[in-house]
Protein backbone atom coordinates (compact mmCIF):
# COMPACT_ATOMS: atom_id res chain seq x y z
CA UNK A 1 0.00 0.00 0.00
CA UNK A 2 1.08 3.41 -0.90
CA UNK A 3 1.17 6.46 1.45
CA UNK A 4 -0.72 8.62 -0.55
CA UNK A 5 -4.26 7.45 -0.56
CA UNK A 6 -4.85 8.09 3.09
CA UNK A 7 -2.99 11.12 3.30
CA UNK A 8 -3.95 12.71 0.04
CA UNK A 9 -7.60 11.66 1.44
CA UNK A 10 -6.87 13.71 4.57
CA UNK A 11 -5.45 16.44 2.93
CA UNK A 12 -8.84 16.91 0.28
CA UNK A 13 -10.48 17.05 3.56
CA UNK A 14 -8.52 20.24 5.18
CA UNK A 15 -8.60 21.69 2.31
CA UNK A 16 -12.43 21.07 1.59
CA UNK A 17 -12.27 19.04 -1.49
CA UNK A 18 -14.59 16.20 0.33
CA UNK A 19 -16.76 16.20 3.02
CA UNK A 20 -15.75 14.42 6.62
CA UNK A 21 -18.66 12.03 5.52
CA UNK A 22 -16.94 11.63 1.73
CA UNK A 23 -13.22 10.97 3.74
CA UNK A 24 -14.62 8.51 6.07
CA UNK A 25 -16.29 6.59 3.39
CA UNK A 26 -12.92 6.52 1.40
CA UNK A 27 -10.80 5.94 4.50
CA UNK A 28 -13.09 2.62 5.39
CA UNK A 29 -12.31 1.76 1.88
CA UNK A 30 -8.70 2.14 2.02
CA UNK A 31 -9.08 0.02 5.18
CA UNK A 32 -10.78 -2.76 3.61
CA UNK A 33 -8.28 -2.77 1.05
CA UNK A 34 -5.39 -2.57 3.09
CA UNK A 35 -6.88 -4.51 6.05
CA UNK A 36 -3.64 -6.57 6.68
CA UNK A 37 -1.33 -3.43 6.93
CA UNK A 38 -3.57 -2.12 9.59
CA UNK A 39 -4.11 -5.09 11.49
CA UNK A 40 -7.17 -6.30 10.96
CA UNK A 41 -7.15 -10.33 11.03
CA UNK A 42 -9.91 -12.53 8.04
CA UNK A 43 -9.53 -15.08 10.02
CA UNK A 44 -13.05 -14.70 10.98
CA UNK A 45 -15.49 -13.43 9.11
CA UNK A 46 -18.11 -12.33 11.55
CA UNK A 47 -15.49 -10.16 13.48
CA UNK A 48 -14.35 -9.02 10.20
CA UNK A 49 -17.61 -8.01 8.91
CA UNK A 50 -18.42 -6.90 12.40
CA UNK A 51 -15.78 -4.82 12.61
CA UNK A 52 -16.17 -2.64 9.23
CA UNK A 53 -19.88 -1.97 11.06
CA UNK A 54 -18.84 -1.04 13.92
CA UNK A 55 -15.81 1.63 13.20
CA UNK A 56 -17.85 3.23 10.44
CA UNK A 57 -19.47 5.66 13.05
CA UNK A 58 -16.09 6.14 14.72
CA UNK A 59 -13.47 7.19 11.77
CA UNK A 60 -14.96 10.63 11.85
CA UNK A 61 -14.00 11.30 15.41
CA UNK A 62 -11.21 9.65 14.37
CA UNK A 63 -10.36 12.58 11.69
CA UNK A 64 -11.58 15.51 13.25
CA UNK A 65 -9.18 14.26 16.76
CA UNK A 66 -5.99 13.94 14.23
CA UNK A 67 -3.01 16.78 15.19
CA UNK A 68 -1.01 17.10 11.80
CA UNK A 69 2.12 18.34 13.93
CA UNK A 70 2.93 15.67 15.47
CA UNK A 71 3.10 12.77 12.23
CA UNK A 72 1.59 11.84 9.10
CA UNK A 73 -2.47 11.07 8.82
CA UNK A 74 -1.41 7.37 7.88
CA UNK A 75 1.29 6.79 11.04
CA UNK A 76 -1.89 8.39 13.15
CA UNK A 77 -4.60 6.10 11.47
CA UNK A 78 -2.77 3.13 11.39
CA UNK A 79 -2.36 2.92 15.22
CA UNK A 80 -5.15 3.95 15.92
CA UNK A 81 -7.28 1.39 13.48
CA UNK A 82 -4.91 -1.17 15.28
CA UNK A 83 -5.98 -0.55 18.82
CA UNK A 84 -10.10 0.01 17.88
CA UNK A 85 -9.42 -3.58 16.13
CA UNK A 86 -7.71 -5.12 19.46
CA UNK A 87 -10.77 -3.46 21.48
CA UNK A 88 -12.99 -4.67 19.01
CA UNK A 89 -11.49 -8.25 19.37
CA UNK A 90 -11.65 -8.36 23.17
CA UNK A 91 -15.41 -7.32 22.43
CA UNK A 92 -16.63 -10.26 20.76
CA UNK A 93 -14.44 -12.39 23.15
CA UNK A 94 -16.47 -11.06 26.19
CA UNK A 95 -19.38 -11.17 24.33
CA UNK A 96 -18.98 -14.99 22.88
CA UNK A 97 -18.05 -15.93 26.52
CA UNK A 98 -20.98 -14.52 27.71
CA UNK A 99 -23.40 -16.40 25.56
CA UNK A 100 -21.53 -19.90 25.70
CA UNK A 101 -21.43 -19.22 29.69
CA UNK A 102 -25.41 -18.16 29.64
CA UNK A 103 -26.40 -21.27 27.43
CA UNK A 104 -24.24 -23.34 29.79
CA UNK A 105 -25.78 -22.02 32.53
CA UNK A 106 -29.44 -22.42 32.13
CA UNK A 107 -29.11 -25.51 30.11
CA UNK A 108 -27.36 -27.22 33.03
CA UNK A 109 -31.13 -25.44 35.01
CA UNK A 110 -28.54 -24.04 37.98
CA UNK A 111 -30.74 -20.82 38.43
CA UNK A 112 -31.87 -19.36 41.65
CA UNK A 113 -35.46 -18.57 40.63
CA UNK A 114 -38.73 -18.37 42.87
CA UNK A 115 -40.03 -21.43 40.78
CA UNK A 116 -43.66 -19.32 41.01
CA UNK A 117 -45.70 -21.66 38.89
CA UNK A 118 -49.46 -20.29 39.88
CA UNK A 119 -47.87 -16.62 38.14
CA UNK A 120 -47.88 -18.81 34.79
CA UNK A 121 -51.86 -18.82 32.95
CA UNK A 122 -53.56 -21.53 34.03
CA UNK A 123 -54.01 -24.34 30.69
CA UNK A 124 -58.05 -24.15 29.85
CA UNK A 125 -57.76 -27.48 28.18
CA UNK A 126 -57.08 -29.14 31.05
CA UNK A 127 -59.46 -31.92 32.61
CA UNK A 128 -61.31 -31.95 36.01
CA UNK A 129 -60.41 -34.39 38.31
CA UNK A 130 -62.56 -35.65 40.82
CA UNK A 131 -61.34 -37.71 43.96
CA UNK A 132 -63.25 -40.13 46.11
CA UNK A 133 -62.53 -40.11 49.73
CA UNK A 134 -62.78 -44.16 51.49
CA UNK A 135 -62.44 -41.83 54.73
CA UNK A 136 -63.94 -38.75 54.83
CA UNK A 137 -61.22 -35.95 56.25
CA UNK A 138 -61.67 -34.36 59.61
CA UNK A 139 -62.43 -30.38 59.60
CA UNK A 140 -59.14 -30.43 61.46
CA UNK A 141 -57.50 -32.47 58.41
CA UNK A 142 -58.84 -29.91 55.92
CA UNK A 143 -58.04 -27.07 57.69
CA UNK A 144 -54.27 -27.87 57.89
CA UNK A 145 -54.14 -28.91 54.24
CA UNK A 146 -55.49 -25.86 53.36
CA UNK A 147 -53.14 -23.61 55.65
CA UNK A 148 -49.83 -25.72 54.28
CA UNK A 149 -51.14 -25.08 50.64
CA UNK A 150 -51.60 -21.52 51.76
CA UNK A 151 -47.90 -21.73 53.08
CA UNK A 152 -46.23 -22.86 49.90
CA UNK A 153 -49.04 -21.74 47.45
CA UNK A 154 -46.43 -20.18 45.04
CA UNK A 155 -44.61 -23.32 44.76
CA UNK A 156 -47.13 -25.51 43.86
CA UNK A 157 -48.29 -26.23 39.84
CA UNK A 158 -51.42 -25.54 39.04
CA UNK A 159 -52.43 -29.36 38.91
CA UNK A 160 -51.89 -29.41 42.60
CA UNK A 161 -53.91 -25.80 43.51
CA UNK A 162 -56.13 -27.22 42.01
CA UNK A 163 -56.71 -30.27 44.46
CA UNK A 164 -56.87 -28.35 47.43
CA UNK A 165 -60.42 -27.16 46.87
CA UNK A 166 -61.61 -30.86 46.67
CA UNK A 167 -59.40 -31.98 49.26
CA UNK A 168 -60.80 -29.03 51.57
CA UNK A 169 -64.47 -28.94 50.34
CA UNK A 170 -64.40 -25.07 49.60
CA UNK A 171 -64.85 -23.70 45.86
CA UNK A 172 -61.86 -23.14 44.03
CA UNK A 173 -63.29 -19.38 43.47
CA UNK A 174 -62.81 -19.22 47.49
CA UNK A 175 -59.40 -20.83 47.40
CA UNK A 176 -58.25 -18.79 44.44
CA UNK A 177 -59.49 -15.44 46.26
CA UNK A 178 -57.57 -16.40 49.52
CA UNK A 179 -54.25 -16.85 47.32
CA UNK A 180 -54.95 -12.82 45.70
CA UNK A 181 -55.40 -11.78 48.95
CA UNK A 182 -51.92 -13.44 49.78
CA UNK A 183 -50.35 -12.12 47.00
CA UNK A 184 -51.51 -9.09 47.47
CA UNK A 185 -49.71 -8.93 51.10
CA UNK A 186 -46.44 -11.00 49.84
CA UNK A 187 -45.84 -8.92 46.93
CA UNK A 188 -43.13 -6.42 48.08
CA UNK A 189 -41.04 -9.58 49.49
CA UNK A 190 -41.35 -11.21 46.10
CA UNK A 191 -40.44 -8.66 43.94
CA UNK A 192 -37.24 -7.59 46.16
CA UNK A 193 -36.02 -11.76 45.74
CA UNK A 194 -36.57 -11.36 41.92
CA UNK A 195 -34.49 -8.76 42.06
CA UNK A 196 -32.17 -10.52 44.58
CA UNK A 197 -32.07 -13.73 42.34
CA UNK A 198 -30.96 -11.90 39.38
CA UNK A 199 -27.59 -10.36 41.28
CA UNK A 200 -26.89 -13.42 41.91
CA UNK A 201 -27.54 -15.16 38.70
CA UNK A 202 -25.31 -11.98 37.69
CA UNK A 203 -22.58 -12.79 40.04
CA UNK A 204 -22.45 -16.45 39.08
CA UNK A 205 -22.31 -15.75 35.09
CA UNK A 206 -19.41 -13.27 35.61
CA UNK A 207 -17.66 -15.54 37.67
CA UNK A 208 -17.79 -18.13 34.58
CA UNK A 209 -17.05 -15.25 32.21
CA UNK A 210 -13.95 -14.46 33.67
CA UNK A 211 -12.69 -17.55 34.12
CA UNK A 212 -13.46 -18.62 30.37
CA UNK A 213 -11.82 -15.40 29.10
CA UNK A 214 -8.99 -15.95 31.80
CA UNK A 215 -8.14 -19.08 29.92
CA UNK A 216 -7.38 -17.70 26.34
CA UNK A 217 -4.81 -15.02 28.42
CA UNK A 218 -1.54 -14.79 29.17
CA UNK A 219 -1.08 -14.59 32.61
CA UNK A 220 1.81 -12.15 32.57
CA UNK A 221 -1.21 -10.09 30.43
CA UNK A 222 -2.29 -7.18 32.38
CA UNK A 223 -5.53 -7.96 30.97
CA UNK A 224 -4.94 -11.09 32.67
CA UNK A 225 -4.24 -9.25 36.08
CA UNK A 226 -7.65 -7.34 35.78
CA UNK A 227 -10.31 -9.99 35.13
CA UNK A 228 -8.36 -12.22 38.14
CA UNK A 229 -9.07 -9.45 40.23
CA UNK A 230 -12.93 -8.97 38.82
CA UNK A 231 -13.32 -13.08 39.68
CA UNK A 232 -11.93 -12.22 43.07
CA UNK A 233 -14.41 -9.72 43.42
CA UNK A 234 -17.51 -11.49 42.04
CA UNK A 235 -16.81 -14.97 44.09
CA UNK A 236 -17.10 -12.56 47.42
CA UNK A 237 -20.04 -11.55 46.76
CA UNK A 238 -21.34 -15.06 44.96
CA UNK A 239 -20.91 -16.85 48.09
CA UNK A 240 -22.76 -14.23 50.57
CA UNK A 241 -25.59 -13.80 47.98
CA UNK A 242 -25.46 -17.66 47.67
CA UNK A 243 -25.47 -18.00 51.68
CA UNK A 244 -28.49 -15.30 51.97
CA UNK A 245 -30.36 -16.97 49.30
CA UNK A 246 -32.72 -19.59 51.38
CA UNK A 247 -33.10 -16.55 53.81
CA UNK A 248 -34.63 -14.27 51.25
CA UNK A 249 -36.70 -17.38 49.76
CA UNK A 250 -38.58 -17.76 52.89
CA UNK A 251 -39.47 -14.19 53.10
CA UNK A 252 -41.69 -15.09 49.95
CA UNK A 253 -43.62 -17.46 51.93
CA UNK A 254 -46.94 -15.83 53.72
CA UNK A 255 -46.73 -15.02 57.49
CA UNK A 256 -49.05 -17.28 59.62
CA UNK A 257 -50.40 -13.96 60.63
CA UNK A 258 -51.33 -12.85 57.19
CA UNK A 259 -52.96 -16.57 56.59
CA UNK A 260 -54.75 -15.90 59.62
CA UNK A 261 -56.30 -12.55 58.54
CA UNK A 262 -57.56 -13.96 54.78
CA UNK A 263 -58.45 -16.94 56.86
CA UNK A 264 -60.35 -14.73 59.98
CA UNK A 265 -59.09 -17.51 62.40
CA UNK A 266 -58.07 -16.25 65.88
CA UNK A 267 -54.06 -15.03 66.75
CA UNK A 268 -51.69 -18.20 66.96
CA UNK A 269 -53.81 -20.71 65.84
CA UNK A 270 -52.00 -21.25 62.66
CA UNK A 271 -49.05 -22.06 64.87
CA UNK A 272 -50.96 -24.35 66.88
CA UNK A 273 -52.34 -26.70 64.01
CA UNK A 274 -49.07 -26.54 61.82
CA UNK A 275 -47.29 -27.43 65.30
CA UNK A 276 -49.85 -30.25 65.71
CA UNK A 277 -49.37 -31.73 62.38
CA UNK A 278 -45.43 -31.61 62.32
CA UNK A 279 -45.61 -33.91 65.82
CA UNK A 280 -47.88 -35.97 63.71
CA UNK A 281 -45.51 -36.17 61.34
CA UNK A 282 -42.38 -37.35 63.60
CA UNK A 283 -44.72 -39.95 65.21
CA UNK A 284 -45.08 -41.93 61.24
CA UNK A 285 -41.65 -41.17 61.14
CA UNK A 286 -40.75 -42.90 64.02
CA UNK A 287 -43.01 -45.72 63.73
CA UNK A 288 -41.54 -45.93 59.88
CA UNK A 289 -37.96 -46.36 62.09
CA UNK A 290 -38.67 -49.10 64.29
CA UNK A 291 -40.56 -51.25 61.55
CA UNK A 292 -37.23 -51.08 59.37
Amino acid sequence: MTISPVNGIYEQYQSGKITLEKATNLLLEELYKSSYYFGISKKNEEIFCGFFVWIHQHIPSVILKFNNTRCSFLTYFTAVMRLYFKDWMRHCLKRQTTRDVVDTYFQENQTYTTDIFCAEPKPEYEAKRHIIFHTPLTALQKKTILILALKSFQFMNHEQLDLIPCLTGISSECFYAYINQLNLITEKNKKNFNKFCEQLNTSYITCKRCIAEMENLDSKQSQYYYLSQKLAKHQKRLELKQQLYEQHRQRCIPKNAAIEQVLHLSKGSVKRILRTAELRIQKIQQSLTIIN
